[in-house]
């Protein structure tokens, strides 16, 4: 969540949109359970990185390559 807090009226304009349909804003999701899902994932471009997808505001989103185990981390 640290990275979406630093643009709280981001956060609370997706946040409010997840609300009005109904649909959940977190999730009691396993760590080891989604690592596995990771390291299959098509985006992944080798054996350490995997591409992602960042928005940089609503409607604008582009894509970095980052390390999995950064990734890991962050979740």
């Amino acid at each position: 969540m640290a990275m979406i807090t630093k643009h709280q009226s981001f956060y609370k304009e997706i946040t409010n949109l997840l609300q009005k349909y109904n649909l959940p804003i977190y999730d009691d999701i396993n760590k080891e359970d989604l690592f596995r899902f990771i390291k299959n994932d098509k985006k992944k471009t080798n054996l350490t990185n995997i591409k992602v997808v960042l928005l940089e505001c609503i409607g604008k989103a582009y894509l970095k390559e980052i390390p999995i185990d950064d990734l890991i981390k962050f979740l």
